[in-house]
């Protein structure tokens, strides 16, 4: 019997196709291994699949990152998706960061109400607590996408005064391009005013500076048990951000998207209209382009470097964990903080 004749044999395929990993998952594989980034212990358990060999390595790496916070608790992701026209190439990597997800919660990220400690921080010396809440938005730059007086007032122009700063400035644009009044458009419109937005706020807690000296608020916190705890929390900050080096890129400026998630939500207070601006803010960004993550960075080559940013994400949780004592003198917590993961996917 000759190699033709051979019987075909039942059950076996007429093709056997050797699988093999996407080309996203090896290319970051190999950039990580290049950078040193993949240690003897990320083959622990003898991964099967480059997959999974490179979620024990972002495991490994994000545990180390994260290891000792207790507020700005993020999930690490790592898929190859178009996030942007510009970076379309099919051999792009996107590395994320999200809250966790929750069923019961559509913003599940810690909520906490900042307004009674500011404004007890202005009645200990006025500017006191405009300054320290100068200091806190700043700080709040070099992390993840937050949720803060600042976005919800920018939401509120995108979604109900066409991008004005107010509803009178609306008007007076709808004026000039339909010929109406004031009262006519007043009664079309069921409009939500910038007086409702400060309803419940100070106007300094959307644009705060810094307006007291340093000898000044010394003086002030030498006066007030609280103010002394805030400003040696500030004080921490301050020494982190200008002692830890360079920072990671935790924009979504690379997804050319706008954010629909916050690793952390400082309302003023569970009065202010917040929930209202973001429900309507969210309905009106996701009808567009929308990304749910509060970072997303782009690995293609010529592009981020993902072990460089690993590392520097490194000094980005310093930051956040040298916020976390702050965050407990001026923050009322609201709902529960849910704990973090890696996830790699396709």
């Amino acid at each position: 019997m000759t190699a033709l004749a051979l019987p075909r044999l039942g059950g076996v395929p007429r093709r056997y196709v050797i699988p093999t990993e996407a080309a996203w998952v090896r290319a970051l594989l190999l950039s990580l291994l290049d950078a040193d980034a993949v240690a003897p212990e990320d083959f622990a358990g003898r991964p099967q699949t480059m997959g999974a060999l490179l979620k024990n390595v972002l495991r490994r790496h994000w545990l180390e990152i994260t290891r000792g916070e207790r507020i700005f608790r993020w999930n690490l992701g790592a898929s190859h998706e178009r996030r942007s026209w510009v970076h379309s190439d099919p051999g792009a990597t996107w590395l994320t960061i999200a809250p966790p997800v929750s069923e019961d919660d559509p913003w599940p990220c810690p909520k906490y109400a900042i307004g009674p400690a500011f404004e007890r921080l202005e009645a200990v010396t006025e500017g006191l607590g405009q300054t320290v809440l100068a200091v806190f938005y700043e700080a709040l730059r070099y992390l993840p996408n937050t949720l803060t007086p600042q976005d919800a007032l920018w939401q509120a122009q995108f979604v109900y005064w066409h991008g004005w700063e107010s509803e009178a400035e609306m008007v007076e644009e709808m004026m000039a391009e339909e010929g109406k009044t004031a009262e006519q458009i007043g009664r079309d419109l069921n409009v939500f005013r910038r007086a409702d937005f400060f309803a419940h706020m100070p106007e300094w807690a959307v644009t705060p500076r810094r307006v007291l000296r340093d000898a000044q608020v010394r003086r002030a916190a030498r006066r007030d048990a609280f103010a002394h705890q805030v400003v040696a929390a500030v004080d921490v900050i301050w020494r982190t951000v200008c002692k830890s080096g360079q920072f990671a890129d935790c924009t979504c400026r690379d997804s050319e998207s706008d954010s629909v998630a916050w690793i952390a939500w400082f309302r003023w207070s569970e009065d202010d209209a917040a929930g209202r601006i973001l429900d309507d803010w969210v309905n009106e960004t996701m009808q567009g382009e929308s990304i749910d993550a509060a970072t997303a960075v782009c690995c293609a080559p010529g592009e981020t470097n993902a072990a460089e940013w690993l590392q520097r994400m490194r000094n980005t949780a310093r930051l956040a964990r040298a916020m976390e004592p702050l965050v407990d003198l001026v923050g009322l917590p609201i709902g529960d903080t849910p704990r973090f993961r890696v996830q790699v996917r396709a």
